[in-house]
């Protein structure tokens, strides 16, 4: 797949953790989170083995994501109008 573990994909690995970590602190199940970083999204919902610097930040985002059964959609950057 040749996924590369550069700043900006650590940083939104971590901003996509944090969003799973908000949706457990307020007790919220049957979540669905939307990112256009389709790479990130694959590696959250599939078992492929992350690059060693985003394992940790993907360990915990499946983690979560099967405590409290969030789902993830990737979304083209030009329909994420929240994002701009």
């Amino acid at each position: 797949m040749g996924i590369l573990s550069t700043p900006a994909f650590l940083a939104e690995a971590s901003v996509l953790r944090e969003a799973c970590l908000f949706a457990k602190a307020l007790n919220l199940s049957s979540v669905s989170i939307e990112n256009d970083n389709a790479q990130l999204i694959s590696l959250s919902v599939s078992e492929l083995v992350p690059p060693w610097e985003a394992l940790a930040i993907i360990s915990d985002i499946r983690s979560l994501a099967s405590d409290l059964r969030l789902s993830f959609r990737w979304t083209p950057r030009e329909g994420n109008e929240a994002a701009h």
